[in-house]
C-alpha cells in the first residue's frame, strides 16, 4: 500500500503569494481611500447646500437682509462680546439655527474636529452690525439680498481651515502655500467645496478664486469667471 505525501507551499511561493497580495493591496488602498473622500465631498456639500437654503430663508424673514458673521452684546463701533455666531454649535444656537436644526451641518465630514468646518465671506457680508465691511456697507449696515450683482459668481460660505469661521481671499496658508487659511481650503482631494450666492454648491481649486470679484459684492468679476 503506497502513502501519497501531501506537500504544502514552499518558502518560495509563501513569498510569491504574499509580494502579489501586497501589490494589490498599493494599488486598491489609493483607489479605497479616494472613493471614500469622494463620498465624505459629497457630504460635505450636501451640508453647505442646506446651509445655503438656511441662508436665503433668513433673507426672506428679515426683509432680504442677510445674517452677518455675528451679533454683539457691546457697542456696535467694536463689537467686544459677541452675542450669537452665524453657525450653531452643539451648545449654542447661531442665527441660522431655526432653518437648519442641526449643529452638525456646520462640520465637514472630512474634518478631524468636531468644531466649525465652514468660513463665512466677510469681504461680501457683514463682519458684524455696525462694521464697516469691504464691500457695499460703507454705511454699517448688513448686506442684502439686492446688494448681489450675479450671484452665481459670489461666494458666500467655503471649506475654511482650522476652525475658521469667516474667510476672506487675501492671506496665504503656510501649510500648504496656497489661499486657504482665511479663504477657500482643498480639504477634499486638492479642491474645497463653495456655497455660491445662487444657492448652488461646487467643488473648486482654491487658488482659481482668488480675484476680489469673487469676494466683494461690489467688486468686478475677472474677464473670464
Amino acid at each position: 500500500m503506497q502513502h501519497r505525501i501531501e506537500q504544502g507551499f514552499t518558502l518560495i511561493e509563501l513569498l510569491v503569494v504574499i509580494a502579489i497580495i501586497a501589490i494589490l493591496a498599493s494599488i486598491l488602498f489609493p483607489v479605497f481611500a479616494r472613493a471614500r473622500e469622494n463620498a465624505r465631498r459629497t457630504s460635505c456639500a450636501s451640508n453647505l447646500k442646506q446651509l445655503g437654503l438656511g441662508w436665503l430663508q433668513y433673507a426672506q424673514d428679515y426683509d432680504e437682509k442677510l445674517p452677518p458673521v455675528k451679533t454683539c452684546t457691546s457697542a456696535v463701533a467694536t463689537c467686544d462680546s459677541t452675542k450669537q455666531y452665524w453657525y450653531s454649535t452643539a451648545t449654542t444656537p447661531g442665527l441660522l439655527d431655526p432653518y437648519v436644526k442641526s449643529a452638525q451641518l456646520f462640520v465637514c465630514p472630512s474634518s478631524s474636529s468636531n468644531s466649525i468646518s465652514y468660513g463665512y465671506n466677510r469681504r461680501g457680508f457683514a463682519l458684524y452690525p455696525g462694521y464697516s465691511s469691504d464691500g457695499f456697507n460703507t454705511s454699517k449696515a448688513v448686506s442684502t439680498l439686492g446688494m448681489i450683482d450675479q450671484p452665481t459668481f459670489k461666494i458666500v460660505m467655503a471649506d475654511s481651515y482650522a476652525s475658521r469661521y469667516y474667510i476672506y481671499n487675501d492671506a496665504t496658508d503656510p501649510q500648504d502655500g496656497t489661499v486657504a487659511t482665511y479663504g477657500i481650503y482643498p480639504d477634499h482631494l486638492g479642491t474645497g467645496n463653495v456655497l455660491w450666492a445662487d444657492g448652488h454648491v461646487k467643488a473648486v481649486k482654491p487658488l482659481r478664486y482668488t480675484h476680489q470679484g469673487y469676494w466683494y459684492l461690489d467688486r468686478a468679476l475677472p474677464a473670464n469667471p
